[in-house]
């Protein structure tokens, strides 16, 4: 099983999501991150089966973004018993090309479509990490609380992106930021979006930031 979902990250350290009985916050990132007791980031890895970081180095921040990608999902994922996820290039490659085209909608098209995927927007290269730990997970890790034990819970919207990260067949993840100087395009798809939401999105993305997309696939061999 796939799951796919929306958020959207404004200026001032404003979190706009896709549902609007979701919660919004203006806190700290690095208190809201601390409040979890995440243990020491370690080193970047040294070595990548890749020839080239491609763009990563200029538009993402190279091994330090792919390291950070790669920490905020397992830490979270070994509250939930998931083994880690290993970073896998053409996902990156896939996120980079979805990106690049600057428009805040879930694309499942390019490259086959076999993988989910999160999106963030707002959110320079650098805050990988905050989308990551709290916009995906702390903000939506207790609505799925009451679910555990039920053998075909119902899915909701408000807890599509600690779904996707912590879904335990997932084995890989690769994820792209790019910087949208013109903007963002705001094209909600099939999330129901109030007129003021779009609006307000529109007004606070600019350039704030960019699009954030990780892509992951899932082993459906047992």
């Amino acid at each position: 099983m796939r799951f796919s979902s929306l958020v959207g990250s404004g200026a001032a350290a404003a979190v706009l999501v896709a549902s609007s009985a979701s919660a919004a916050t203006t806190e700290n990132p690095h208190l809201l991150a601390a409040r979890h007791h995440l243990p020491p980031h370690p080193e970047p890895p040294h070595h990548f089966h890749h020839d080239a970081i491609h763009e990563l180095d200029a538009a993402a921040g190279g091994e330090r973004y792919v390291a950070d990608v790669l920490y905020h999902h397992n830490v979270h994922r070994r509250n939930h018993s998931a083994p880690d996820l290993q970073y896998h290039f053409q996902l990156a490659d896939t996120a980079e090309r979805i990106a690049k085209t600057c428009n805040f909608e879930h694309e499942m098209q390019y490259d086959g479509g076999e993988y989910g995927q999160n999106i963030a927007a707002g959110v320079p290269w650098q805050g990988v990490s905050f989308v990551i730990s709290d916009l995906w997970y702390n903000n939506e890790v207790s609505y799925y609380s009451r679910l555990y034990g039920i053998p075909d819970p119902t899915f909701d919207k408000k807890w599509g992106h600690f779904t996707q990260m912590v879904w335990k067949r997932t084995t890989h993840v690769g994820c792209y930021t790019q910087h949208c100087p013109n903007g963002v395009e705001n094209a909600p798809g099939t999330y129901d979006y109030t007129e003021m939401f779009e609006a307000s999105m529109r007004r606070t993305l600019g350039s704030q930031g960019g699009i954030i997309r990780c892509m992951e696939i899932v082993d459906h061999d047992d």
